[in-house]
């Protein structure tokens, strides 16, 4: 992709793509038989990617013409035959139109036996020549090996193995992958790696995520890596009271940490096998290659965003995420707060009860107040709410401290200010427009 973004690695089931590094996956379904990948960036989606098992080779031309005429306005129906299908890089796609309407493509894998579709959302710096270069650097993901690549987490492993669980969360990605042997390889990523540690040990921290219901000793001390410390640990399972792991799974497995202090992250590889001893001797080097590839997010303010027009300024409706990011947090004043010994904090808000409830809570329990507990990370980052930045400013302040990009930070701001301002501790107020 010369003179384009700089590029990261996509890779599901059948196929890899290479996409500037600003997308993220925001939205996935891992079905074998019809699935999807939605990314985006901090403006808005930017691509689709979609698959579906299909017995008879499907007639692509007549698909796309379809998609074009439900999507294009009414009065541009008439238009639809300026926007020809064309052959790109072995895809029919249509590359052409305004930046409103998406630009589509499609193939049809033949040894998978499935369709592939791609969708270009309108994008504000939707770039014809991007789209372009991502539909010609697919490639087959078929072989004794698969690679996969979302989520923030890269990993090769022999077809033998199925994606089970993924998860994706502001602070922690996870994909568990299986055989049916019982053979099970885990990838974790966590963030905020210095607020999570608190001074202690990966390893321990590692033990107390695993839960009473795996040992975990520590085989060797961080030892020094190409450029990273990698801790080895050993696994093993025991049961919890009379309940105990099915045999079919794997007693004893090993782990492997790699936190990286500049990325603000820890990665974690389980592997739980009884007899593949070469993926225990391979896998770690090759996770620990595709985490020295991971870049860290440029510590940029967010794109301001633009207010939505006048015309949809009505009351009741929901909030552009544009108009969210320009509100300022302001604490309430009349929130009574007490201190916890572990340095959190209680915050109460005074309720307004009618005058009848004092007659009947003498026999009904009836709480005065609205309580929410917070704990140090939580009082660290609600010090943040004071009424003088915006939302945005906040979320760019997170960003850089946690070396975050723009869509984590702005999912872990947005996820911890709901509950404050639906308990009345913190109220988003529209600043006052200048004159």
């Amino acid at each position: 992709m010369a003179d384009l973004p700089s590029t990261l690695p996509l890779a599901w089931r059948d196929f890899r793509f290479e996409v500037p590094a600003e997308w993220e996956v925001v939205g996935y379904s891992f079905k074998p038989d019809e699935g999807r990948l939605a990314l985006a960036d901090g403006e808005g989606e930017t691509l689709q990617v979609f698959w579906k098992k299909t017995d008879a080779p499907p007639d692509l031309d007549r698909r796309l013409g379809d998609l074009l005429r439900a999507n294009l306005p009414l009065d541009a129906v008439s238009k639809a035959d300026d926007r020809r299908i064309e052959e790109a890089h072995g895809w029919r796609a249509c590359l052409s139109g305004d930046r409103t309407i998406p630009f589509y493509a499609a193939r049809h894998l033949s040894e998978a036996r499935q369709i592939l579709g791609v969708i270009f959302a309108p994008h504000p710096r939707r770039r014809e020549e991007v789209a372009r270069a991502v539909l010609a650097s697919w490639t087959p993901n078929a072989g004794p090996e698969r690679r996969w690549s979302a989520l923030g987490l890269d990993l090769t492993l022999p077809a033998a193995f199925e994606p089970e669980v993924a998860i994706s969360l502001p602070a922690l990605q996870r994909m568990e992958f299986a055989t049916r042997a019982g053979d099970r390889v885990i990838l974790h990523r966590f963030g905020m790696l210095s607020a999570i540690l608190e001074g202690t040990d990966p390893a321990a921290h590692f033990a107390r995520i695993k839960g009473r219901g795996v040992q975990v000793w520590k085989l060797s001390s961080p030892a020094a890596a190409p450029r990273l410390e990698v801790a080895e640990l050993a696994l093993r399972r025991r049961p919890i009271g009379w309940w105990s792991a099915p045999r079919r799974l794997p007693k004893e497995g090993r782990a492997w940490l790699w936190p990286r202090l500049d990325a603000e992250r820890l990665w974690a590889l389980e592997i739980w096998t009884r007899r593949d001893r070469a993926l225990i001797a391979h896998l770690p080097s090759r996770v620990e290659t595709a985490i020295l590839r991971q870049p860290i997010p440029p510590a940029r303010p967010p794109t301001p965003p633009s207010l939505p027009p006048k015309s949809a300024s009505l009351p009741h409706r929901r909030l552009e995420i544009a108009e969210l990011l320009r509100m300022i947090p302001t604490p309430n004043a009349a929130a009574e707060r007490a201190p916890l010994p572990d340095g959190g904090l209680r915050l109460a808000i005074p309720l307004r009860r009618p005058r009848w409830v004092p007659l009947i809570g003498w026999w009904l329990p009836i709480s005065k107040t609205r309580r929410i507990e917070l704990d140090r990370a939580g009082v660290a980052a609600l010090a943040l709410f004071d009424g003088t930045r915006t939302l945005g400013e906040i979320v760019a302040l997170h960003q850089r401290r946690w070396k975050l990009s723009e869509l984590e930070a702005r999912g872990m701001i947005l996820d911890f200010l709901r509950p404050l301002v639906r308990s009345g501790i913190v109220a988003l107020v529209m600043p006052k427009a200048s004159h």
